[in-house]
């Protein structure tokens, strides 16, 4: 019998994101001491096929749009089936969820807040304020990964400080270290941004919640402060989302399509930014 204690992750959906990304890598960075399963509301992605462990259960409740109540049994049963020590829930897509857990029989809750709604950017809605409070007796801790995220949660929505808690999402800036002297070409980027050229990276879901318009602006207004077309900057954008063809069609716009290169999803993200300048 397998004593280490089970999570279960809860996310809305298991595919390209930051999130998604430290999702995956806590079940790989921890699966020597607690088991892992992760339940995706709608699905999964490409994600999925980096949790290294093949014992980590990945179920799909195929969430229908809107409210969708069969989903709140099929989670129900997915919890009396696994049993979990420990459920976590993230984000506002899953915040309904844990009376369903209580039900279920589950009794420590963990909710994590890594960013607010794309439609809610400022925090400034007043119903998912309301669903955070009134779920926050069920809940027993509360993580947060910004200071900005943490004052937010305690001073507007009002959850007592006591239940919030604060951590950075590690980075591992080893991986992302130069491998080539500026002299040398780029092994994946050389022909796009030759020897001597400063390469700009940017990792996110193409999302407005992201801004990458304003990058871009501003990107176009730092080669024209550096000489117009002959500047030597470069931008690359790895990452994919509903953003695209409204970004693609302000590169062609602003003339920078010899400039800037939206690369879609990637599995080499380390590599690229290791060839990055900023």
């Amino acid at each position: 019998m397998n004593d280490k204690p089970l999570i279960v992750h809860v996310v809305y959906r298991l595919d390209t994101g930051g999130m998604e990304h430290v999702v995956v890598s806590l079940v790989n960075a921890t699966h020597d001491r607690y088991r892992h399963a992760v339940i995706s509301l709608t699905g999964f992605g490409v994600l999925r096929h980096e949790i290294e462990d093949a014992a980590v259960a990945c179920l799909s409740l195929e969430k229908k749009p809107g409210k969708d109540w069969w989903c709140y049994f099929r989670f129900w049963r997915a919890l009396r089936t696994l049993k979990p020590d420990l459920v976590q829930t993230y984000n506002i897509g899953t915040l309904d969820l844990p009376p369903v857990a209580r039900l279920a029989g589950v009794h420590r809750l963990i909710h994590a807040e890594h960013g607010r709604d794309a439609a809610d950017p400022g925090g400034d809605n007043l119903r998912y304020q309301w669903l955070r409070r009134w779920m926050a007796p069920l809940i027993r801790r509360y993580v947060v990964v910004s200071h900005d995220l943490q004052t937010w949660l305690t001073d507007r929505v009002g959850i007592q400080p006591s239940k919030v808690t604060y951590i950075a999402n590690g980075i591992d800036e080893a991986r992302f270290s130069r491998t080539c002297s500026p002299s040398e070409p780029r092994r994946r980027l050389g022909d796009f941004a030759p020897p001597g050229t400063v390469l700009i990276g940017n990792v996110a879901r193409l999302d407005k919640v992201k801004d990458h318009e304003g990058l871009i602006s501003a990107f176009k207004l730092l080669r024209e402060q550096a000489g117009g077309n002959n500047a030597s900057a470069r931008l690359i954008i790895a990452g994919e989302g509903p953003q695209r063809g409204e970004l693609e069609r302000q590169i062609v716009r602003l003339g920078l399509t010899e400039t800037v290169r939206l690369l879609g999803n990637r599995g080499d993200v380390a590599h690229l930014l290791a060839e990055c300048d900023v």
